[in-house]
């Protein structure tokens, strides 16, 4: 294990004992590069705070997504990092949080300004201080750290901690670990660790050469590298960043004047090609040539010039939906005046300076441009502030030359004066007038700053999901975006926040499997505002519906422009011929209308009392057989089609009966169950069969199976449930109040979740169900109609699935 040390507070000066060596490894799609994009090395400036006049700083960052960046672009950002670092007092772990930090923030900055092209980067970075012989990393993301003393091997490495990396969210992942470093040893940095390294490092005894290491390493895989090496030496602090080998094909390279005094030493290389990533793979590209694009300035080194402080702007690509490492490029320089321009590399590159190690005190200033959107609001808000005090002097003054001249003549040698009265309404008056414009300003212009620090926030968000496996942490981003979009949206409404609010939807709908239909009304007239309908059935031709006011069906049959109510339709309590038939509890659409009696609809009511009815005919009452202790109340009543058994539920009674039909009657009935009955029968509240297969649904939300007969499982497990939810009994916050079988050769079991407006379907396996779905309304639908739990659920055989809520009924085409 590697040796672990807590890190310790500065208690003065701490004389440097190694020098260090920095090895890159850098291969982009099979060649291999001499620089590293992101590596930078800087010693003590003069000018550095108190605390870190002996901290010498190593940054190796890493960054990746779908938008170029360039070697100059990644010097910029490095640089920034370490003036951070040295000009931050205090303990070196809150410099170094300082430093990790503010590239956070520039990078979660950049992904705002460019979300609505589809555009990011995200960044893994390494941190290291080398104080005397300690040594202390921090680490954003999951990057891996190896300590090869000769003999053991140590392994820095905690995603959990680390977290995914920077961008993503405004909270900075963090890792602090500290080793104990003696000459000779070797330290390996990764922020993609490829194939084969881990084990050959831990298997790494004895003395090792860095030049043994950086020969084998390569070799162990054939794609891209990313890596540092670094070499422990005695010495006195100087930290020297060494080339890779360069390919065969490169020309010599230009020798260049040692680095001044105060920065450490370096061997200057040739530039790496410009890159990007996209979904396909990450290509090469020429660089520009300057009729093309303007050159940066040249660098300090070269030009004796400051470094532009800000970012060059990016070429325009492909979105790409994942997160693929980029390559970087140094901007090309134009040769100072009166220079011979430097000699001529493979495919028209010039030589350029390398990614050397500088002194902090030398480092360019990169200065943050104010916004122009910002600068242009402050500008117009001082200007219609100008401008309400200007219009208030000149009332004042007015007032003043004015109310003179209705007044009698002074005396001469009197000055005029203005009433009490008319100063105390211009007193009132002003105020007044300059609150009003005040507040017709803050309603234009600070709703609007309003709106911008909201959807930027959503914006935030919304990144912090990119990339992410972890379900929960998806759901939790997609949630915070739709929560700051509301809050945006209560001072205003763009395309932009709704643009990405849909996405935000149908992310957390993909997450659950949730299919969004548009309902419309069904009942062309509506519904008499006291009918509550708690029933539904349906054939491709008919509606019916159970009111619950009057205990009696009502029929609606469809027409072009919906359905319209039949009046004639008759199927209601009342006396027919000898049998009473009281208020109504369930009812049933019959398919074969032949079979019994020509009737379409089939009803009962708590006392067994069946009704037929059919359009044009008188109800026909006939009495269900009563078991021997007769019913204590029926609930529901469900009739498999294929063999006409007839299930009647009577939770009361704590039992379900069933019927077989013969010579066109409902035979004696027989107990469902043997032995084996469901515990708490008496919270029973629906059921549905299928063949010889019945299901039982309980208040709590869970199900009864009963598979071939009177053997059941209680309760069935849901399977395959939505994410984050595990195979259980139940549903997470789903309370389901109805269910029923609709199809044919394999038909679906519907279930209703009332409060969530939602109607779940699952496949009926042996003893459990599997979730396939849910269908719910539109969002907007959600917030302006179905505002009231759903009280029933019907689909017809043609595939139109029916809601009922508050008076009114909604269909709605369902996809097989």
């Amino acid at each position: 294990m590697l040796l672990w040390k807590s890190i310790l507070p500065y208690n003065g000066y701490v004389a440097a004992e190694f020098d260090l060596n920095l090895f890159s490894f850098y291969r982009i799609n099979g060649q291999e590069w001499p620089t590293l994009p992101g590596l930078l090395a800087v010693t003590p400036p003069r000018r550095a705070v108190r605390g870190r006049q002996d901290d010498q700083l190593i940054i190796y960052l890493n960054l990746s997504g779908n938008t170029p960046f360039s070697s100059g672009e990644y010097d910029q950002i490095t640089s920034q990092m370490a003036e951070r670092f040295y000009q931050s007092p205090g303990s070196l772990t809150s410099a170094l949080r300082a430093a990790a930090e503010n590239l956070n923030q520039a990078l979660i900055d950049r992904n705002m300004r460019s979300t609505g092209r589809g555009q990011y980067i995200l960044a893994r970075l390494v941190l290291g201080v080398l104080r005397g012989t300690q040594f202390t990393f921090v680490q954003c993301g999951p990057t891996h750290l190896f300590h090869l003393t000769g003999e053991k091997v140590g392994h820095i490495h905690d995603p959990q901690i680390s977290g995914r990396g920077l961008g993503f969210s405004q909270t900075t992942p963090l890792f602090f670990s500290q080793v104990e470093l003696h000459a000779g040893d070797l330290l390996v940095l990764s922020t993609a660790l490829p194939p084969g390294w881990e084990n050959t490092l831990r298997n790494e005894r004895g003395a090792v050469s860095p030049e043994a290491l950086r020969r084998k390493l390569p070799t162990l895989t054939s794609e891209d590298l990313n890596a540092v090496l670094i070499q422990a030496q005695a010495g006195n602090g100087k930290v020297n960043i060494k080339p890779a080998a360069t390919p065969a094909a490169e020309s010599p390279r230009e020798r260049v004047a040692p680095p001044p005094t105060g920065q450490t030493e370096t061997t200057p290389v040739s530039p790496a090609p410009a890159f990007t990533a996209s979904s396909e793979a990450v290509t090469r590209q020429p660089a520009q040539t300057p009729s093309e694009e303007s050159s940066p300035a040249a660098p300090p080194e070269q030009a004796g010039q400051e470094a532009p402080s800000t970012l060059p702007r990016p070429q325009a690509i492909r979105a790409s939906r994942f997160v693929r490492p980029i390559g970087s490029a140094r901007p090309q320089s134009a040769p100072a005046e009166g220079t011979a321009a430097p000699p001529q590399l493979p495919g028209g590159m010039r030589s350029s300076r390398s990614l050397a190690s500088r002194d902090a005190a030398n480092l360019p200033k990169i200065s943050r441009p104010a916004s122009r959107r910002r600068k242009h609001l402050f500008r117009r808000l001082a200007g219609v502030l100008q401008s309400a005090r200007g219009f208030s002097q000149s009332i004042s003054n007015s007032i003043h030359k004015f109310l003179p001249r209705l007044l009698p003549d002074q005396p001469r040698g009197e000055s005029p004066g203005i009433s009490s009265s008319s100063m105390a309404f211009i007193a009132i008056a002003v105020p007044l007038l300059i609150v009003t414009i005040a507040s017709i300003v803050y309603t234009r212009y600070g709703r609007a700053a309003q709106y911008v620090e909201n959807y930027n926030l959503a914006v935030s968000a919304a990144v912090g999901a990119i990339g992410q496996s972890d379900t929960d942490v998806v759901r939790n981003a997609w949630e915070s975006t739709i929560y700051y979009l509301d809050q945006a949206e209560k001072f205003q409404v763009t395309q932009k926040s709704q643009d990405l609010r849909r996405q935000a939807q149908a992310e957390l709908d993909n997450l659950d499997d949730i299919t969004r239909l548009e309902f419309r009304p069904a009942i062309i007239s509506g519904l008499d505002k006291t009918i509550r309908v708690t029933r539904m059935a349906a054939t491709e031709s008919d509606l019916y519906l159970l009111n619950a006011s009057r205990g009696d069906v009502l029929r609606a049959f469809r027409t072009n422009q919906g359905y319209e109510i039949d009046p004639s339709f008759k199927c209601a309590p009342g006396t027919y011929g000898n049998n009473s038939v009281g208020q109504l509890v369930d009812l049933i659409a019959l398919l074969n209308a032949n079979l019994y009696g020509n009737a379409t609809l089939l009803a009962t009511d708590a006392k067994g009392m069946l009704l037929y009815c059919a359009k044009g005919l008188e109800p026909r009452a006939v009495p269900l057989p009563a078991p021997e202790l007769g019913w204590k109340n029926i609930s529901a009543f469900t009739l498999d089609a294929d063999s006409n058994k007839l299930y009647v539920l009577d939770p009361a009674g704590g039992r379900v009966w069933s019927y077989f039909w013969v010579k066109n009657k409902f035979e004696d009935p027989n107990l469902f169950f043997g032995e084996q009955v469901p515990q708490s029968m008496n919270t029973a509240i629906d059921l549905a069969a299928w063949g010889s297969d019945l299901y039982l649904l309980f208040q709590d939300g869970h199900v009864a199976a009963c598979i071939g007969g009177p053997i059941c499982k209680d309760p069935a497990l849901f399977e395959n449930p939505p994410p984050g939810h595990l195979s259980s009994a139940k549903i997470n916050e789903a309370i389901f109040t109805q269910l029923f079988f609709s199809g044919t050769s394999a038909p679906s079991l519907y279930m209703l979740n009332s409060k969530a407006q939602a109607v779940f379907r699952f496949s009926a396996g042996p003893y459990s169900l599997n979730f396939q779905g849910q269908f719910q309304p539109t969002v907007d639908q959600l917030k302006a109609q179905f505002t009231s739990p759903v009280t029933a659920v019907a689909v017809s055989p043609n595939h139109y699935i029916f809601m009922s809520m508050d008076n009114q009924v909604y269909y709605a085409t369902v996809v097989p």
